[in-house]
């Protein structure tokens, strides 16, 4: 196309009037906007995970934490005990 038949294209559309849209036009734009999930960015995904994943990493320490008193006040007082009666017992196992 020549700049001539551009010129006379864009004269014609300028001339035209606007197409009307229909008549639900609006509700239909509407419902396609609530049915579509939007994209979530990585950062967006993130912020919602990472309150979940904090309080599941302090539910683990609380649990070690627990374990760890647990285990040191009623079963061996000291390390040296239990690390004892542990090779003992892997030595004689039979």
């Amino acid at each position: 196309m020549n700049q001539k038949q551009i010129e006379r294209l864009f004269k014609a559309a300028r001339s035209e009037s606007a197409p009307l849209p229909e008549e639900n036009f609006e509700a239909r734009v509407m419902r396609a906007i609530r049915r579509e999930p939007a994209e979530m960015t990585l950062l967006e995904q993130l912020s919602r995970l990472l309150p979940r994943l904090a309080a599941a990493a302090a539910a683990v320490i609380f649990l070690c934490i627990a374990a760890d008193v647990c285990l040191s006040n009623f079963v061996q007082p000291d390390m040296d005990s239990g690390l004892t009666q542990l090779a003992e017992q892997w030595l004689f196992a039979k």
